[in-house]
């Protein structure tokens, strides 16, 4: 297929130099939540490491092939309860910087340019850990929470959040990344990065801010349609007080980065959230622990309790889009539903939901495999793992397709579905990705291709090399194409080639390298 050829398939309209797709693909997909029994061909090990992992690589295959979807979820998903990745121990992690709204306009930029280093340290580290995770696959579902829970760095052009508070909520999400998810509300409610994202940290009885309990409902949890003005109003005043240490000079009761409870802001009046009132308290019973148990928790508690149905399927959307298929136009609201009422009938814990979809039916339907677009970080990230080359460029090239870690656009997230690919981004992917072959030295291809399964047959030796790479079968015209070219570049025969790499001849280092800049200039290789 021709680049254009491609483009005029997937396209429909350009605006703002993105590409947009305005029709709905046919899926007709009967399968639903039943289980998938059959174990799991490579093709179908293939696609559960690329939704779910960012290491769909021959090795992470060899471990699921052949097992059931029960058990390959089950070594992909963990328990839950591993140990979380330590930080560097470096300043980053935990020194303090003064506030530099307070500064003159020198000193506040100098403050700015360590908060941005630290920043980048930050973020690198992070695609340090998804350069190697492995089973459990932790750092994709962490990521996918990331893009739910929202954290400007950047936000509101004011200010920039400190690299500790972010570290923090990493983790946190790391941590409940197959955990309950009230309990995530509550821990992102208390969050010091999402206090100050969210303007809590100036919120007081006197001056309830509102953002935080708006986008709580409408992007977090439950969507539009769901509550009332009055109920944000209600359920802002319910969050007054809770304090961050972010700055210098700042550390609060509990020390720099912690959150804590300032009485003096917060409201003491009864409240009436969702028809239901929350007491009045007095001066006496206005303490951190009180309010913790006796508000907030039972403000979510009412929005669980009463909302649980629409809280349920808007997380579930959310799950779909991000694992299944992410043109929204195209969901399967019948799986949705089945998977909101897992969720409901599991206390709202993400690990039953995650099980019931990645084991299902539907999720293996041909319909729903090679449909995605890879993400920037599944682009870059992947590709180093099946290429077994460590990249030193991830980051920037992560960035500059648009996915800037913990610094999306706006609060709603990013965009996705077909966003992904633009005018601009659609040639820097094939710009790094050929970027990351040209920095092989032949011993390395020559490693790669001992990697593969039957490396020593060439027509074996390529139809694994095209199912490593692209999800779904190619025609067979093109397999033959690219067989010629490794011929060509290798300067062997078919015959010969099991010699020529087993000796590791320089030319069989070339024919695998030029074979692969042909593979990711072709439009399925930038699909999941």
């Amino acid at each position: 297929m021709k680049r254009r050829d491609f483009l005029d398939s997937f396209v429909i309209e350009q605006k703002d130099n993105v590409l947009i797709d305005k029709t709905i693909p046919s899926r007709d997909i009967q399968a639903g939540l039943e289980k998938f029994t059959s174990p799991l061909s490579s093709k179908e090990a293939y696609h559960l490491l690329r939704r779910t992992t960012f290491n769909p690589s021959p090795e992470a295959v060899q471990a699921i092939e052949g097992k059931t979807a029960d058990e390959a979820v089950a070594l992909i998903l963990g328990n839950g309860n591993e140990t979380l990745p330590k930080p560097p121990q470096e300043k980053w992690t935990n020194t303090p910087e003064e506030n530099p709204l307070e500064q003159i306009p020198e000193i506040k930029s100098q403050i700015e340019g360590v908060l941005w280093t630290n920043y980048y340290n930050f973020v690198n580290w992070w695609v340090y850990l998804m350069q190697r995770d492995s089973f459990p696959a932790i750092e994709k579902f962490t990521l996918f929470l990331t893009t739910v829970w929202t954290i400007e760095f950047t936000y509101d052009t004011l200010a920039l959040i400190p690299s500790p508070l972010l570290l923090k909520n990493n983790q946190t999400l790391r941590r409940l990344r197959l955990g309950n998810y009230k309990a995530i509300a509550e821990e992102m409610t208390l969050d010091g990065a999402m206090l100050l994202y969210q303007s809590l940290y100036y919120s007081s009885g006197t001056n309830p801010n509102e953002n935080y309990m708006r986008e709580l409902m409408e992007l977090f949890t439950m969507g539009i349609g769901n509550y009332t003005e009055g109920d944000i109003k209600q359920g802002s005043k319910v969050l007054t007080g809770w304090r961050t240490a972010p700055y210098f000079g700042q550390p609060g009761f509990k020390g720099y980065f912690n959150t804590y409870f300032s009485p003096a802001d917060h409201d003491i009046g009864a409240k009436t959230f969702m028809g239901e009132t929350i007491p009045a308290r007095d001066p006496t019973s206005n303490t951190e622990d009180q309010v913790l148990n006796e508000e907030l928790r039972v403000l979510l508690n009412i929005m669980f309790a009463q909302r649980a149905m629409p809280i349920a399927r808007f997380v579930c959307d959310k799950i779909y889009r991000y694992f299944v298929y992410s043109n929204p136009a195209g969901n399967d609201n019948g799986v949705i539903e089945e998977l909101a009422k897992i969720f409901v009938a599991n206390d709202f814990n993400l690990k039953p939901v995650y099980e019931a979809l990645f084991t299902s039916r539907h999720f293996y339907d041909e319909g729903n495999i090679g449909v995605q677009i890879k993400t920037p970080p599944e682009f870059i990230i992947n590709l180093q793992r099946q290429l077994g080359i460590s990249w030193q460029n991830s980051l920037m090239a992560i960035h500059n397709l648009e996915q800037e870690l913990y610094d999306p656009p706006n609060v709603g997230s990013w965009k996705g579905y077909r966003s992904w690919i633009s005018t601009k981004t659609l040639p820097l992917r094939y710009d790094f990705a050929k970027s990351m072959i040209n920095s092989m030295t032949n011993k390395q291809f020559l490693s790669f291709g001992k990697r593969i399964n039957d490396y020593q047959t060439l027509e074996k030796f390529i139809k694994n090399l095209e199912e490593l790479f692209f999800p779904k079968q190619i025609p067979e015209s093109r397999h033959l194409k690219y067989k010629e070219k490794l011929l060509q570049h290798a300067e062997t025969t078919e015959e010969n080639w099991g010699n020529l790499i087993e000796t590791e001849n320089d030319k069989a280092a070339n024919g695998i390298k030029q074979l692969l800049l042909s593979f990711v200039k072709a439009p399925d290789f930038q699909l999941s």
